[in-house]
């Protein structure tokens, strides 16, 4: 996941008051010492929601385009951490 999309998607999770916690660096399984950015929620529907809402805050400001580049740039992957789960 780019900077960015982690970033709109801890701003969501402040607005909602939704855990979600920025991981800059984070190197995923098969990554090879490769990194990128993740954050970490509760579950998969907490993301969802967070997701949900950061596309709807850009859409709402006129920026239609900048909705659709926040989706495309959703190609995640996930690692369970237990209790929580990581996106990346």
């Amino acid at each position: 996941m780019n900077a960015d999309t982690a970033r709109r998607l801890v701003e969501a999770g402040e607005t909602l008051g939704i855990y979600v916690e920025a991981h800059p660096g984070y190197s995923g399984r098969a990554m090879y010492g490769r990194t990128t950015d993740g954050v970490l929620v509760n579950s998969h529907s907490d993301l969802l929601k967070l997701a949900a809402h950061a596309c709807f805050a850009l859409a709402s400001k006129g920026n239609k385009d900048g909705a659709v580049e926040f989706i495309d740039n959703l190609d995640l992957r996930f690692d369970d951490m237990g209790a929580q789960v990581i996106a990346y």
